[in-house]
């Protein structure tokens, strides 16, 4: 009987510690699973009002990138119908030499390029401005160059106002020259463009 008694008791004992662990677990797991359900509903809630937010956002920096392209597009076409000549009192004409050797043509039109790329390192600077292009082209039309091809396909695109591979036409005389130190990496943005047309000239 006694044997009886003390089995029914140690059953007892472990049925009780069993369903202490059971309870412990069930707070733990209910605890657990109602900060994930608060965490889940706070970071819903914070991501609709940044989505909520995003037009807004998205608009302010339309119309501020909006306004500073425009001052830096007009900088740009400035530049760029700048007459040099009349500036420094000689003709168009005199810009260049008349008879420039190939190395002078490449260096040319690659100075110019650098107002139009990015690039981590630029050496040599030349406003880019259509009169240039123009006599430029008239010069290599003229002359017997080994690249001649080339540079009137640059300067025939620039001429025109466009621009959309001037690193390309960068990387193209670049090779030509041996570059080593100076890649472009790709067309600068107005306002790159904007800067480096008011530190250089």
């Amino acid at each position: 009987m006694k044997n009886k008694i003390t089995v029914r008791s140690s059953v007892i004992k472990k049925r009780i510690i069993i369903a202490s662990i059971v309870i412990a677990l069930t707070v733990v797991v209910g605890i657990t699973a109602s900060n994930y359900v608060l965490n889940t509903f706070e970071n819903n809630r914070q991501a609709r009002k940044e989505r909520e937010a995003l037009p807004l956002i998205a608009e302010r920096e339309r119309s501020d990138a909006v306004f500073s392209s425009t001052d830096a597009e007009d900088l740009i076409e400035e530049s760029f119908f700048r007459k040099l000549s009349a500036e420094k009192g000689i003709e168009p004409r005199e810009l260049f030499p008349e008879a420039m050797s190939e190395k002078q043509v490449n260096l040319a039109i690659h100075h110019m390029s650098h107002q139009k790329v990015k690039a981590h390192e630029k050496r040599g600077v030349s406003q880019l401005t259509k009169e240039k292009v123009e006599v430029l082209y008239n010069i290599v039309s003229n002359g017997d160059y080994d690249h001649k091809n080339l540079y009137l396909d640059i300067l025939k695109r620039w001429s025109e106002g466009n621009f959309e591979y001037a690193h390309r036409d960068h990387n193209a005389v670049w090779n030509l020259l041996g570059g080593d130190v100076g890649v472009a990496t790709g067309t600068a943005s107005p306002e790159e463009e904007e800067l480096y047309i008011k530190k250089n000239f």
